[in-house]
């Protein structure tokens, strides 16, 4: 029996205080600067709607969670599989968690964790589940060089 991918979990630490990337997560034109290629919007609040550009469309998540400044987690359609001109609510949808552990020397452990995949089907999980595999290793690069640039 074969072992279905569901988690991706990534860390990174980054040189900077807990609010710093806080504001990095939450703030659109700062997400902007490391995490999409375009217009980003942040309606930071439960039920809120993200959105950003990716070369060649645009992205949309729903907010599920916020601990300021300790974590945020929001749900989306993963892997470029979202149907833009459809309602977020009945396509298939992982749930990406941020969280934030500062430590006593200035430096902040992030991870980030989306889990989901499971649920998907075959098709969908075979294609999101690497595409993001990748993409999280890089975002979490530009995370950390915008940060602590």
């Amino acid at each position: 029996m074969q072992t279905v991918q569901d988690v991706i979990e990534q860390q990174v630490t980054i040189v900077g205080s807990r609010e710093r990337v806080w504001a990095a997560l939450t703030k659109a034109e700062q997400f902007r600067a490391w995490f999409s290629s375009g217009d980003c919007t942040v309606d930071l609040r439960v039920g809120g709607l993200i959105q950003f550009a990716w070369d060649g469309g645009t992205s949309r998540a729903i907010v599920v969670s916020i601990d300021e400044p300790h974590r945020l987690a929001w749900s989306w359609v993963p892997g470029n599989l979202e149907l833009p001109d459809q309602p977020l609510e009945g396509q298939p949808m992982t749930m990406v968690e941020f969280t934030l552990d500062e430590s006593d020397d200035g430096r902040t452990l992030v991870t980030c964790r989306e889990t989901g995949f499971a649920a998907l089907s075959d098709a969908d999980r075979e294609r999101a589940y690497p595409m993001n595999v990748d993409g999280w290793t890089e975002q979490l690069a530009n995370l950390r060089a915008h940060v602590e640039s």
